[in-house]
């Protein structure tokens, strides 16, 4: 769905320059995640986090406006494992059920 396509393709972007998270390497899935990284302009912060009485999947840059990236959002899991970032998005479909995705995400400019 369009829903599904715009979360993975703004968290890919956000997820690809990330040099930290806020997620512990083999701990629980969570809601909510913190990126950071440093850019030509200085240091960039980037949450994402799950509103579900939105339900919506809310990104925010550096403390500043939130967007829905994606909306009628049923569940958000954010997890790591080693370098790999991983989103698990479910969806309600327009006929009904769900649609679910899965991104993952090489974090390759620092460690967890």
């Amino acid at each position: 769905t369009r829903q599904l396509r715009n979360a993975k393709t703004w968290f890919g972007g956000d997820a690809f320059n990330a040099e930290t998270t806020s997620l512990t390497d083999g701990g629980a899935a969570v809601d909510t995640v913190v990126l950071v990284w440093t850019d030509v302009v200085g240091s960039v912060t980037v949450t994402y986090s799950f509103d579900p009485v939105a339900e919506t999947l809310v990104r925010t840059k550096d403390g500043g406006i939130d967007f829905a990236v994606a909306d009628d959002v049923v569940s958000v899991a954010f997890s790591l494992a080693g370098n790999i970032l991983t989103l698990d998005l479910e969806i309600k479909a327009s006929g009904g059920g769900t649609d679910t995705t899965t991104t993952q995400i090489f974090l390759r400019k620092g460690t967890p």
